[in-house]
């Protein structure tokens, strides 16, 4: 009968009251113990991990320990216990994409967070730029992880939100960022490995954590935004426009608009660029789908010192905001489910912040480190230059190692277009003469055609020049390598 007791409790959580020295001779407590050693020791050497990352903010050592106290391991604590103490905010834009975000969270996620006890707070957006308001307002010291259940646009206006803050350096010291794929592109989740859901939370539950670095983009006005997945000019940025008009076709926008721009080449493009090339050009290839790269392995867990950073800029006030991910109800309702400690509230977005017209910071600052470097420029007619930190464009970028791949389209004569249209087609672009790949530390861009760029699907405003530099170790996120 004690047997049977047993064997019919919670394998991962048994009540204390049964544990006496007869149950302990019991071969499922043995297991239990087993399993629970082994897992106990793997948390608690991803925590520390963790925290040996996120020391690269440069933070005292006061700091550090409060860090350690907030993610603080009791290995007394049974595995259901474990997660008790996580404070997990879930941010979810229902309308991106195929539209599935609200179906993964109802049937996958909730359940999973559940059935461990894990602490949530859901919010999903309701308005356009409703994501940066979030993270105007997001509180670091009751959340020690932020999930996107969305595209990349929705972490792009959460994250920048973030960097517009003063405190920006302290909350990206103490949170973690996770994502699961809910958008068209989901290039995020692709350089962070975590193209599953079931992947994505295994990496979340064990606190397995990876280095991102960031894209920092400035206009003619000194104004800045950051980037995770990439930007693009010429015919991207001619793409990005249209991205509204289109949103009825979902993920399918993409190919006909390439279509469209592409072929028919609506408009030409001339600029001078110029760039920082990497010292190392030599291009290993990396499955994002399946992460096994030496690559990213290495990288990945070898940070960086983070500089100071500007400002990020909010978008609203400088035009119509560009996002429309949401619902097009100007109102900004809340939809907030109760699964532990509520967020601030969100309102209006001038009522939130002000920022200041000139940060204390500005991309000089970060050239200054390349300034004995060596400048290659090239000018021209194009059809695109891109800025890759992962994208599925590429099979030779890494999200983690410090560059950004910078991809040319030059424009050739009616023949040789055709001939790279037809090379494109069967995915042999990068054997034609007319492109070019280069790893490269900065970027400037000067065009007399074209005053926007496309950052994240997103539009970002002139006017001229756009200048990108890539920012290592930025963020720390939940992902595999």
């Amino acid at each position: 009968m004690r047997d049977r007791r047993v064997l019919r409790v919670s394998f991962f959580n048994p009540p204390k009251s049964i544990i006496d020295p007869q149950a302990k001779q019991n071969n499922t407590y043995f297991i239990y113990k087993q399993i629970h050693r082994v897992v106990m020791e793997e948390y608690k050497a991803n925590t520390d991990a963790l925290i040996e990352l996120n020391k690269r903010f440069s933070p005292s050592e006061g700091a550090v320990q409060q860090l350690r106290e907030q993610l603080r391991v009791n290995p007394n604590h049974s595995i259901m216990e474990l997660y008790s103490g996580r404070r997990v905010l879930v941010v979810i834009n229902p309308h991106g994409g195929a539209i599935c975000a609200m179906r993964i969270w109802e049937e996958v996620v909730k359940p999973f967070f559940v059935l461990i006890n894990m602490q949530f707070t859901f919010q999903s957006t309701n308005y356009a730029g409703h994501a940066e308001d979030l993270g105007i307002n997001f509180d670091a010291k009751t959340f020690d992880s932020v999930l996107f259940i969305s595209g990349d646009g929705t972490i792009n206006e959460f994250i920048n939100g973030v960097l517009s803050r003063e405190d920006a350096r302290s909350i990206l010291f103490r949170t973690t960022f996770g994502t699961i794929p809910a958008g068209s592109q989901n290039s995020f989740a692709r350089g962070m490995g975590t193209n599953s859901v079931y992947t994505a939370l295994y990496c979340l539950v064990k606190r397995k954590v990876r280095l991102y670095d960031g894209l920092c983009v400035e206009n003619g006005n000194h104004l800045c935004r950051y980037a995770f997945a990439g930007c693009g000019w010429g015919i991207i940025s001619d793409m990005v426009k249209d991205y509204e008009r289109y949103r009825c076709l979902r993920r399918y926008r993409y190919w006909l608009l390439k279509g469209i721009h592409g072929f028919f080449c609506l408009r030409r493009h001339y600029c001078c660029y110029r760039y920082i090339p990497d010292e190392n050009q030599i291009r290993f290839l990396c499955s994002h789908k399946y992460p096994a790269c030496e690559e990213c392995m290495e990288q990945a867990q070898n940070p960086s010192t983070v500089p100071e950073l500007p400002r990020a800029e909010l978008m609203a006030g400088l035009q119509e905001h560009f996002t429309l991910d949401s619902s097009s109800d100007s109102s900004p309702p809340t939809d907030i489910e109760k699964g532990a400690p509520q967020p601030l509230p969100s309102g209006d977005l001038i009522q939130l912040t002000s920022p200041v017209s000139q940060p204390a910071v500005k991309m000089d600052s970060l050239l200054e480190r390349f300034s004995k470097c060596m400048w290659m420029e090239e000018e021209g007619f194009f059809h695109t230059i891109g800025v890759i930190n992962s994208s599925p464009d590429s099979k030779w970028c890494h999200s983690c190692n410090g560059v950004m791949d910078v991809v040319v389209a030059r424009k050739g004569g009616c023949c040789r277009d055709m001939t790279f249209a037809l090379s494109y087609v069967v995915g042999q672009e990068y054997n034609n003469d007319l492109m070019s790949y280069i790893k490269a530390k900065a970027l400037e861009i000067h065009s007399t055609t074209d005053e926007v760029v496309m950052l994240d699907g997103e539009v970002f405003p002139g006017p001229n020049p756009f200048r990108f530099v890539s920012v290592p170790s930025l963020l720390t996120v939940f992902g595999e390598y």
